[in-house]
């Protein structure tokens, strides 16, 4: 379609020209009315293939300039001229890599500027060399008529093959009427009237109207009318030939009324341009605005005050009105003053260490500008609400401060919350306290009478105070065991106490063999052991083991309650291996104390509460078997201590195993 319509246009630029040539005013050797702008129009249209259309249009130039009378030589060199300054035109319009160049922005102005000015002058040089090899015509004439010639049928017409930014009217159609009547009136009468060449200018302001109300095509079609008018009375002797004196050479008048029509193009169209800008500019504004008040009112959570340089309220969110309780109609034009106490200005200025002003509490918050504070604002109803704000400067296109904004959430309630949520937890710390401390002393009072207590029963078993039946030991031998258990848990809950009273880490302490420590530990329970059919493996001998830093008493206190508990919990015929694990390459210069069993285990979803004060988990629930839940969260209070740690692995029926993890002591 686009090589038909290349096709047509060819067709135009023959006839149109040879009827330039034919209709010319006597003498005139350069200077035609070629429309070259259409021929440049053909290659544009023809897209990647114009190099093709350029013999056909060299060859419709020549046949039209000789047709028109013209001689042969003066024609070809019309028609080189031609061929050379469309050429030119299309390379320097195609070069931005686009098809169908646009017309966008000022450096499409540019291109499109430059265009029209290096073919017109392409044109030129080449009509200054024909007339000089050739005689036709004065050469310096004849090469300033057509480019002049030239380059208004470039300005005017190009236009029409780029892709403009397309703006539609912004008259109403009785404005259009006028606008394109007093165009149509005006025009001819400029070259009606010779008496005054003044009128010229009428159609400046006609077509400045056009280019600001019509809209890109009709602003761009007046400049052509205009053109048209003046080609048609220029043909007819009058405007510019009426001017100038008689004997005026020809191509002297083609050039006046050539520069006629350059002047209302570069008024138009690069005004158009601007207009076309300018309107788009303020839609994509209007545009952007209408999405930040969108956004602004919808959010209904958040206070949004706007101000102007002068402190005075121009924006006043639904989300503020909702806060605070004002209309904003009520509120526009006012400082936000009003909006805080003096009690709240005061406590501000002294948290910023400012003067106790209004301005000078906002100046402070202003330079902390990405800080968000706490401020307090005065309700409609008179209620003080704290809010959580942010306070920024607005600042113009040109540096300057236009106003301020400030974003607020009421955080009223969670500040409350969070104040009941720190009384409860200081209220938790001292009732926790209190707990240990009832708890210390109780065990404190405990464990003399109880201690009493088995001694006593051992005396009784001995026989000191007389032979008892076997009824009677056996009833003695179950109150010495539950009062031996009572006074393990009294002693475990001291040893909790005595470590909460000392939470600090043990420091450097004595150095301590880890491998003496494990086989004083199992020693211990190697009795239990062996009445409850376990096999206890230890660690075999190998010189003095690793040494760690500490008290010696704790960890081997570590090490019967992780040997004794896995001795408890395994049933016979199982097995306890303990291991001293040291990894040489270990940068870390720590050893590992591992306690497996073959025992009943413990479920996944358990083992995080194993440290807990009491626990005791559901497999060692199920079998009756007894213990206080104390061992292990003493154990882990041990390793901490000791800059340690402990974990554990399990499995329900298969076993479990407990690493310790131990800092070596530093090297002697």
């Amino acid at each position: 379609m686009r090589h038909w319509w290349s096709a047509g246009l060819l067709v135009v630029v023959g006839l149109v020209g040879w009827c330039a040539v034919l209709t010319a005013p006597e003498g005139l050797r350069g200077g035609d009315l070629w429309p070259v702008g259409v021929a440049s129009g053909v290659l544009l249209l023809a897209g990647r293939r114009a190099w093709a259309w350029l013999p056909p249009l060299a060859v419709v130039a020549f046949l039209g300039t000789w047709a028109g009378g013209r001689p042969v030589e003066a024609a070809a060199g019309s028609a080189l001229g031609i061929a050379a300054e469309v050429t030119v035109v299309w390379l320097v319009l195609t070069a931005s890599g686009r098809e169908r160049p646009r017309l966008h922005s000022f450096a499409d102005l540019d291109r499109y500027a430059t265009a029209s000015v290096l073919g017109a002058a392409t044109a030129a040089l080449v009509a200054l060399a024909t007339t000089a090899a050739t005689g036709y015509g004065d050469p310096p004439l004849v090469a300033l008529a057509v480019g002049a010639t030239h380059l208004s049928s470039l300005l005017v017409v190009l236009p029409f093959f780029l892709s403009p930014v397309v703006e539609p009217p912004g008259a109403e159609r009785r404005e259009q009427v006028v606008a394109w009547l007093a165009v149509l009136l005006v025009s001819p009468m400029v070259f009606v009237v010779d008496e005054v060449p003044a009128l010229g200018f009428l159609v400046m302001p006609l077509l400045v109207w056009g280019a600001l109300r019509l809209g890109t095509w009709q602003a761009l079609a007046q400049v052509l009318v205009v053109a048209g008018i003046s080609c048609v009375f220029y043909t007819l002797g009058r405007g510019p030939a009426a001017w100038l004196p008689p004997g005026a050479s020809p191509e002297v008048l083609a050039v006046l009324l050539q520069l006629y029509v350059v002047g209302c193009a570069l008024v138009v169209i690069p005004l158009v341009l601007m207009v076309s800008l300018r309107r788009t500019s303020d839609r994509e504004a209007a545009s952007e605005r209408d999405k930040l008040a969108s956004v602004v009112d919808a959010a209904r959570g958040v206070a949004i005050i706007g101000t102007d340089d002068g402190g005075r309220i121009t924006l006043f969110n639904p989300g503020a009105e909702r806060l605070l309780g004002y209309r904003s109609e009520t509120v526009l034009g006012r400082t936000g003053r009003f909006l805080h106490s003096e009690e709240a200005i005061r406590a501000k200025a002294a948290e910023l260490g400012v003067p106790a002003e209004y301005e000078a509490v906002l100046s402070a918050l202003v330079d902390r500008a990405h800080d968000r504070t706490l401020l307090a604002y005065r309700r409609s109803d008179g209620e003080e609400r704290v809010h959580l704000t942010t306070l920024a400067e607005i600042v113009d296109d040109r540096g300057r401060v236009s106003g301020w904004v400030s974003t607020s959430e009421d955080v009223t309630e969670q500040l409350e919350t969070q104040r009941s949520t720190e009384r409860a937890l200081t209220r938790m710390k001292e009732v926790d306290a209190l707990k240990d401390s009832f708890i210390s002393t109780v065990s404190h009072e405990l464990r003399t009478p109880v201690t009493s207590i088995v001694g006593y029963l051992e005396m009784l078993g001995d026989g000191q105070f007389g032979e008892l039946s076997r009824n009677q030991r056996g009833a003695v031998a179950r109150v010495e065991a539950n009062s031996g258990r009572l006074l393990a848990l009294v002693d475990d809950l001291l040893t909790l106490a005595r470590m909460n009273d000392a939470p600090d880490p043990v420091g450097s302490g004595e150095p301590v063999p880890l491998l003496e420590v494990v086989r004083s530990g199992c020693a211990v329970v190697a009795p239990q052991a062996d009445q409850a059919g376990v096999t206890l493996r230890q660690p075999g001998s190998r010189g003095p083991g690793p040494v760690v830093s500490g008290d010696r008493q704790a960890l081997e206190g570590v090490v019967i309650n992780l040997v004794g508990n896995a001795v408890k919990f395994t049933p016979s015929g199982g097995e306890v291996i303990i291991e001293i694990e040291q990894d040489e390459a270990d940068d870390a210069g720590a050893v590992r104390l591992c306690v497996r069993d073959t025992g009943i285990g413990i479920p996944a979803e358990e083992l995080e509460l194993l440290f807990t004060r009491f626990f005791r988990s559901s497999t060692v629930r199920d079998t009756s078997i007894p213990g206080s839940g104390l061992g292990l969260a003493i154990v882990q209070g041990v390793v901490q201590r000791h800059a340690g740690t402990i974990e554990v692995e399990s499995e329900v029926g298969v076993g479990t195993t407990f690493v310790v993890t131990l800092p070596l002591a530093p090297a002697r």
